[in-house]
């Protein structure tokens, strides 16, 4: 609880976070955009479960990231204390999945479109907290660079590195990965049952996943430690 109150802390006192968590509620409106009329009435579900994925995951691509180079500037106190390393890890993930769950329920007012749409964003949001959750603290476990959170979001590139694109190409290529092949040969509701269904399956195995992250974790802390040194 310590932790997660810790990040809360550091969302709303720092511009970098803050901003990001207000894109993060800006970017709830853009389902206006994502499930548009004429794919409801063609049924294009694929194209809609577009939308399902980035809304609800829309706080992990942006805060998940740079997870553990937020607190770069005091990392080094927070690892010299009595942390255990599998808390700080587990504390992430739940991090992840109340912000999602929270993005679930308040967007559900598009169900109002089609209620298919709820089944959707059900779906994106099992895979975001069951496997994009593990992604995004995997990438962090290889994430070197310091970032200054007093700074603006907007057209900031600090701390950006090949680890976060090759991030956000592999976010999107995995669900793509999963639903297609079902899409393709049996129908888009079979890809979409299939995502949620492996999602699900992670999500179950979260105690499992922070265990061989701590593992990750542990393996780069000190390469991790030394890149956050370096401003």
């Amino acid at each position: 609880g310590e932790l997660i109150a810790l990040d809360i802390k550091l969302i709303l006192r720092n511009k970098r976070p803050k901003s990001i968590a207000l894109m993060t509620v800006l970017f709830l409106f853009y389902g206006f955009l994502f499930y548009k009329p004429q794919y409801i009435q063609k049924e294009s579900w694929g194209m809609l479960l577009i939308g399902g994925i980035f809304l609800t995951g829309i706080f992990v691509s942006n805060y998940g990231q740079f997870l553990f180079a937020w607190q770069s500037a005091h990392f080094d106190g927070l690892m010299a204390g009595h942390l255990d390393i599998k808390t700080y890890i587990k504390s992430k993930f739940m991090l992840f999945t109340a912000v999602c769950t929270i993005i679930l329920l308040l967007t559900s007012f598009y169900g109002l479109m089609n209620w298919k749409i709820l089944i959707i964003q059900l779906a994106g949001y099992l895979y975001n907290v069951g496997i994009h959750t593990v992604i995004a603290v995997y990438f962090a476990t290889r994430s070197y660079k310091a970032i200054d959170i007093s700074k603006k979001a907007a057209f900031n590139f600090q701390g950006l590195g090949a680890s976060q694109w090759i991030y956000s190409l592999v976010v999107f290529l995995i669900p793509a990965a999963i639903y297609l092949p079902f899409a393709l040969f049996l129908s888009s509701w079979a890809g979409i049952i299939a995502l949620s269904l492996l999602g699900l399956i992670s999500l179950l195995l979260q105690d499992w996943w922070v265990h061989l992250l701590t593992i990750e974790f542990i393996k780069r802390k000190h390469r991790i430690l030394e890149g956050f040194r370096e401003k």
